[in-house]
């Protein structure tokens, strides 16, 4: 009986730590939206793998989501992410309308960025640009423009 305990007890032990090895060896890349003017509406979230679409068309991106905003901050975490390389684009939709919304010239109304937090000139930055590398980058922080 007392074999039979201690065979259990390291049968449990050997669980517990498959578990937790498992959790810690999980893929994840963490996004923190950062600069939010308002709590309204949530943050929209495209991850590319490539350039096609790059940032305007969703149906390209490899992931994509929406977050709640809390204290103008936004924070996501995209589990089982594949090593490679990634732009990502981000959209304060206010109006939860799941667009951009522009003034005249296509001049943004809502707050956007993208990751290595850089802006293109008179357009979104290229994808090269946007760009980040993961696993090595695990942790990306956009701050958002209006």
């Amino acid at each position: 009986m007392k074999r039979m305990k201690q065979n259990l007890t390291l049968l449990i032990l050997l669980m517990v730590c498959s578990l937790v090895q498992a959790q810690s060896a999980q893929k994840v890349l963490n996004i923190e939206v950062t600069g939010l003017r308002s709590d309204k509406g949530k943050v929209l979230i495209s991850v590319f793998a490539s350039a096609k679409g790059f940032p305007e068309i969703t149906a390209d991106a490899v992931y994509t989501t929406g977050a709640k905003i809390k204290n103008g901050k936004s924070s996501l975490v995209f589990a089982n992410i594949t090593e490679g390389n990634y732009a990502i684009a981000v959209l304060h939709d206010e109006n939860d309308n799941m667009k951009m919304d522009t003034r005249a010239f296509g001049i943004p109304k809502e707050g956007y960025g993208f990751s290595n937090n850089v802006m293109g000139i008179l357009g979104p930055p290229s994808f090269k640009k946007a760009s980040i590398s993961y696993p090595a980058q695990k942790e990306v922080v956009i701050k958002i423009k209006y």
